[in-house]
C-alpha cells in the first residue's frame, strides 16, 4: 500500500513539471478593457458559472457604469449530487429537482441585488440536457428526467409554457441579444469539457449568427484539463497552449478580488458539494477567448484531429496517422437552419475522412480514441 501511494505522488508530481515546465510557457496576451457606459451580456449554462468565469469583469465593468445582462440557460436542477446534500435525500424525487431549481434561482437574485445587475433572464431549459435538446430534439418537446418538466416551467421563466426543444434555445437566446443590443457578449466556449457549457456555446454562437451580431465576442472556460489550477495566479488551460489559441485577460484589484469571492459564496447550495473547486477560480485574473466571427467555424476537440478544412459541401478531417477512433461532427446548417449530427468510425488506416455536407454551416468535430459514442446522451450536471 505505501509502496502504490509513493508511486502516485511521483506519477503526480512528474504530470505537475511537465505541466508547470514544460506546457504552461508565458504567451502573449491582451487586456480586456470595458469601456464606460458599455453594455455586457453574459450567458450562463448554470447559476455561478457568470462569477465562476467572469466574476471580477462584471464588478469591474460596474466600477464603469457599465450596464450587466445575465442569461441563464438552465435552473441548475439536474445536479444531483448537490440535491442528495442539500435535502438529505439519497434518492431524490422529482419534488426535490424542482425545489432545487428553485433554490438556485433565489441564489440568483441574491447575487443580482448584491452586484447591481441590471436584468437577469432564466430560460431554464433542462440541466445536463442541453446537447440532446440541440441534436436529438432540435423541434420535438423533450421532458427533463429529473423534474418532469416539459417546457419553462418556473415563476421566474422566460416564456412559461414554451416547450424544451433545441430550436427554441437558439432563438430565445437570439431574441434576448437583438433586445438588449449589448457592446459585448461573453459565453462558455464550446472547447470546455462540460457538455452544457460547450453546446450552450455552440447555441450562443449559433444565435450570434442567425441575428448578425456586430458587437464584440469572448468565450470563457470552466471545465478543462489542468484547469483551473491551484493559487492565486492563473495557469494556461492546456487547451489553450496546445491550440495556440490567442487569449485576453481581466486583473483584478484586491476590492475586485474580494467583491467576487463575497458574491460566490451566495451560491451556498454549490459551497456545500463544490466549494473546493469553487475557490480555484478566486484569482487575480481572468482569462477570455476571442470568439471567430466567420460563417464557417469549425472547433476541433479530442487530440487525434489534426486539421478540419470546411468547404461548401463537405468537411475534410485529417487525423493523425494509425489511430482507431470514433468521429463526432455537431453542427448547424445556416441555410436549412437545422443542426445535424454525424457519426463515424475512423479505421486506423485511414488519415483523411471526408464527411458530405449540404451547405455552409458551425461545427464542432470531437474524436474519442477507444471510447464508444453513444446515440444516447448522458447527463453531467454542475
Amino acid at each position: 500500500m505505501r509502496k502504490k501511494a509513493i508511486l502516485f505522488a511521483m506519477n503526480f508530481l512528474i504530470l505537475w513539471l511537465v505541466y508547470n515546465v514544460f506546457l504552461n510557457k508565458d504567451f502573449s496576451y491582451a487586456l480586456l478593457n470595458v469601456k464606460p457606459q458599455e453594455k455586457i451580456l453574459i450567458v450562463a449554462p448554470h447559476p455561478d458559472d457568470e462569477l465562476l468565469a467572469a466574476g471580477g469583469l462584471l464588478v469591474q465593468s460596474k466600477e464603469k457604469n457599465a450596464k450587466i445582462i445575465v442569461v441563464y440557460l438552465t435552473a441548475g436542477d439536474g445536479f444531483t449530487q448537490a440535491v442528495e446534500v442539500n435535502y438529505k435525500e439519497l434518492k431524490p424525487k422529482t419534488v426535490d429537482y424542482i425545489n432545487f431549481g428553485r433554490l438556485r434561482i433565489t441564489e440568483t437574485l441574491k447575487v443580482k441585488n448584491y452586484l447591481k445587475i441590471d436584468r437577469i433572464y432564466h430560460l431554464t431549459y433542462p440541466d445536463g440536457y442541453l446537447k440532446t435538446l440541440l441534436f436529438q430534439y432540435y423541434d420535438t418537446p423533450f421532458t427533463s428526467p429529473n423534474t418532469g418538466f416539459n417546457s419553462q416551467s418556473y415563476s421566474e421563466s422566460y416564456k412559461p409554457g414554451q416547450p424544451f426543444t433545441g430550436k427554441n434555445l437558439i432563438e430565445n437566446l437570439g431574441e434576448i441579444i437583438k433586445k438588449e443590443k449589448p457592446d459585448m457578449v461573453i459565453f462558455p466556449s464550446v472547447l470546455d469539457n462540460h457538455p452544457d457549457h460547450s453546446f450552450g456555446g455552440f447555441a450562443t454562437s449559433v444565435a450570434l449568427r442567425e441575428i448578425d451580431y456586430q458587437g464584440k465576442t469572448y468565450t470563457y472556460l470552466v471545465h478543462s484539463y489542468f484547469w483551473p489550477n491551484y493559487g492565486k495566479k492563473f495557469k494556461l488551460p492546456r487547451v489553450l497552449t496546445e491550440n495556440k489559441l490567442k487569449f485576453s485577460v481581466v486583473s483584478l484589484n484586491d476590492f475586485e478580488y474580494a467583491k467576487k469571492t463575497d458574491a460566490l459564496a451566495l451560491y451556498h447550495s454549490q459551497r456545500r458539494v463544490i466549494g473546493a473547486f469553487m475557490k480555484l477560480f478566486a484569482k487575480d485574473d481572468e482569462v477570455f477567448l476571442p470568439e471567430s466571427s466567420t460563417a464557417n467555424t469549425v472547433w476541433k476537440r479530442g487530440s487525434n484531429v489534426l486539421h478540419a478544412q470546411v468547404f461548401a459541401d463537405k468537411v475534410l478531417i485529417t487525423f493523425a496517422k494509425n489511430q482507431q477512433d470514433k468521429l463526432a461532427v455537431y453542427g448547424f446548417n445556416l441555410q436549412t437552419r437545422k443542426t445535424f449530427r454525424i457519426i463515424k468510425n475512423v479505421n486506423t488506416w485511414e488519415q483523411n475522412i471526408t464527411i458530405p455536407l449540404e451547405g455552409h454551416g458551425i461545427f464542432i468535430i470531437e474524436s474519442y480514441k477507444g471510447k464508444k459514442i453513444s446515440n444516447k446522451t448522458l447527463p453531467f450536471n454542475y
